[in-house]
């Protein structure tokens, strides 16, 4: 049995996740229900303790955190962040809710580079924190 968790993100404080379930075993379609209701209480199960934590982020480090060996995901997945935010890759937040009533920003990308003419601000990003980043910004 596999299950994924996709998170799309609505704002800083709030996602949005849609999840996948697989399994190899009672294919029936007569278990289908059994397992969505089963997969569905565990994720309540988080959901309800989740809720409840403060504070409510991530921290931007994670010296203060301890993660187990069942964690190394999550791990990775804060080491493909801090990679990307060295590269000029993580949106300045504060920025942006600045003026979030006023400006419609666009993800920056490639095509930026190429055509001149976009309508909309390239979204604010945070300054590269590794030397060789500025370059990898400057194409995005």
């Amino acid at each position: 049995m596999h299950s994924v968790a996709f998170h799309t993100p609505i704002h800083e404080e709030l996602d949005r996740i849609y999840g996948i379930f697989g399994r190899n075993f009672f294919l029936d379609s007569k278990y289908d229900k059994t397992f969505e209701t089963r997969a569905l209480f565990i994720a309540e199960q988080d959901r309800y303790v989740l809720e409840s934590m403060y504070p409510i982020l991530t921290p931007r480090a994670s010296e203060n955190e301890i993660l187990v060996a069942t964690d190394k995901a999550i791990a990775r997945y804060r080491e493909y962040c801090k990679d990307w935010e060295d590269r000029g890759w993580r949106i300045d937040v504060k920025k942006m809710r600045e003026k979030y009533d006023r400006i419609a920003y666009a993800i920056p990308s490639p095509a930026r580079c190429q055509a001149k003419d976009w309508v909309f601000l390239a979204t604010p990003l945070l300054s590269a924190q590794s030397a060789g980043a500025t370059e990898l910004k400057q194409a995005g």
